[in-house]
């Protein structure tokens, strides 16, 4: 799961160094070292980071299989981010349907 080099050459190393990231931490992302060894919060971002990285890559692979029906996966892919956004809408500023609204959803009572 490494990197090219020339990433890390170009891009990765350096700007972590600019932002000040300590050259430690930089060598353990880069080689793949145990968060354990890494000083509070390094290592949980560092875990985070790692994780969301491994699951873009297995997404990726999903992604592949599922390019043979590209109309239906973009139109499930928007329909999904149209509810989310919804859900954030609604939740952000606690919408609720008024008294004699209708419910369409199942009670989970």
């Amino acid at each position: 799961m490494r990197q090219p080099a020339f990433e890390w050459a170009a891009s990765h190393e350096p700007k972590a160094l600019h932002a000040g990231v300590p050259q430690e931490v930089i060598k353990s992302i880069k080689f793949w070292e145990p968060i354990s060894e890494m000083e509070a919060p390094s290592g949980t971002v560092v875990q985070l980071i790692r994780g969301v990285y491994r699951a873009s890559r297995k997404a990726r692979r999903s992604m592949k299989l599922l390019l043979r029906c590209s109309e239906f996966l973009t139109n499930l892919i928007t329909l999904t981010g149209t509810y989310v956004s919804t859900v954030v809408l609604l939740t952000v500023f606690e919408m609720q349907l008024d008294g004699d609204e209708t419910h369409l959803s199942p009670s989970l009572k």
